[in-house]
């Protein structure tokens, strides 16, 4: 059973750095604003004039990939896996 988890977090974790962040880092992230967009169309484009959320885009600049890592590590830990897990 142990290993099983152990199993499971290394899948999710694999999952959230090499799927999830790096679409947000290499799809979303808003280079001439700072931030991330706030939507996409199911075909892949993106929507430069839709809101911005405050949860990805209210960090400030500069740092943003650090931020956005911390930020769904948190939602990740709360609310998927809340077993006092960090990486």
């Amino acid at each position: 059973m142990v290993e099983t988890i152990k199993t499971m977090r290394a899948e999710m974790q694999g999952v959230l750095e090499n799927n999830i962040l790096r679409f947000w880092l290499d799809q979303m992230q808003d280079t001439e604003h700072g931030g991330f967009y706030g939507q996409m169309t199911g075909r892949g484009q993106l929507v430069k004039t839709a809101d911005k959320g405050a949860i990805l885009s209210g960090a400030g600049e500069g740092h943003e990939e650090a931020v956005l890592r911390h930020r769904l590590y948190d939602l990740w830990a709360e609310r998927i896996c809340p077993c006092n897990w960090r990486p």
